[in-house]
């Protein structure tokens, strides 16, 4: 049969592919098995719990109306500024939080995974038989979202998604501004009410439903900011440990077996640094399915040459030890 290029055959147009062919290449996130939802060409991406946020940006945008409707007439320019600024921010920060990957780890093609692993490498990297790829240590598989997280920190059922190592910044800042957004609508409402009380400048007829609901915003923005603010009295404790929630609850520290791996397998748990690349990059672009096969075996043997270093002969030997059934061999 005469090759049509060779015979100046016109070639098929962009993005098509011959007949009876296999498409071989493809957006991974066309076809990717967890739980979450991508949008944008899969630039953005929702957890599973999507009601969940949609019921967060509710509650923050009723408690801000509700605020532009007590002293938005008593607010000069600035105050004006001022306020708009922390409810922007705060919606920015829950932007960012929920549509940013949090750290997931790609999973294999079901036709590259790997029907078995090196002994030595069992005892440093974590196999998730789910995702069926070698989990970087602090990484976890979350059950919810069906994903392994790389720093994985918690599902948080306020963002509907995971936090991890890319969007924890994001989750702080948004707690930040949540406080300070419940602590600036609290302080101008209370104060409302004082000047109503004492200055008598409020009336049922020519301010009405404005010291009701001056009065509900100041209740519910303390119930608002006192978890807050305890969650991120609890999440500085964390980064001045260097600690997840997922390792202070499973009574995890830093300087476990996990703090020995390469550095290209450990990011930080705190806010500190750059955000570190998302590796869902590649999944935007268009590339073989063995890429992700070669890059497991490449991080394989990066670890084996990082075990077989003559500087580590006790991490070999407490290797082989893990690696060893319960009740075979000698002492």
């Amino acid at each position: 049969m005469t090759d049509p290029t060779v015979a100046g055959a016109a070639p098929a147009p962009a993005g098509t592919r011959a007949p009876g062919k296999a498409r071989s290449s493809f957006k991974r996130y066309e076809q990717w098995p967890g739980n979450n939802f991508f949008f944008c060409g899969g630039r953005l991406m929702l957890g599973v719990d999507c009601d969940r946020l949609l019921a967060t940006a509710l509650l923050i945008a009723t408690t801000w109306a509700g605020h532009f409707f007590v002293t938005w007439p008593n607010l000069d320019f600035d105050e004006r500024c001022g306020a708009g600024g922390i409810a922007v921010l705060c919606f920015v920060c829950l932007a960012a939080a929920a549509t940013r990957d949090p750290g997931i780890v790609p999973r294999l093609p079901r036709s590259d995974r790997l029907s078995g692993l090196p002994c030595e490498t069992q005892y440093r990297m974590n196999w998730c038989q789910t995702c069926q790829i070698l989990r970087p240590p602090r990484a976890k598989h979350c059950r919810y979202c069906d994903n392994c997280v790389r720093v994985f920190d918690h599902h948080c059922p306020w963002l509907g998604t995971c936090v991890g190592a890319r969007n924890y910044r994001a989750f702080v800042l948004f707690l930040v501004w949540t406080l300070a957004g419940a602590l600036y609508v609290c302080s101008r409402a209370a104060r409302y009410l004082v000047r109503c009380s004492t200055v008598h400048a409020c009336s049922a007829y020519v301010d009405f439903g404005r010291p009701i609901v001056a009065g509900i915003s100041v209740a519910w923005s303390a119930v608002v900011a006192l978890p807050v603010a305890t969650l991120i009295a609890f999440h500085l404790y964390l980064m001045g440990h260097d600690q997840t929630t997922n390792e202070y609850l499973r009574d995890e520290r830093r300087g476990h077996p996990a703090s020995a791996a390469p550095p290209e397998y450990v990011q930080p748990a705190g806010v500190e640094g750059a955000v570190a690349p998302s590796t869902l990059r590649a999944m935007y672009r268009r590339e073989a399915p063995e890429d992700s096969a070669r890059a497991l075996r490449m991080q394989i043997n990066s670890l084996r040459a990082f075990l077989s270093h003559p500087d580590r002969p006790r991490l070999r030997a407490r290797g082989r030890r893990e690696c060893t059934p319960r009740g075979s061999g000698g002492a």
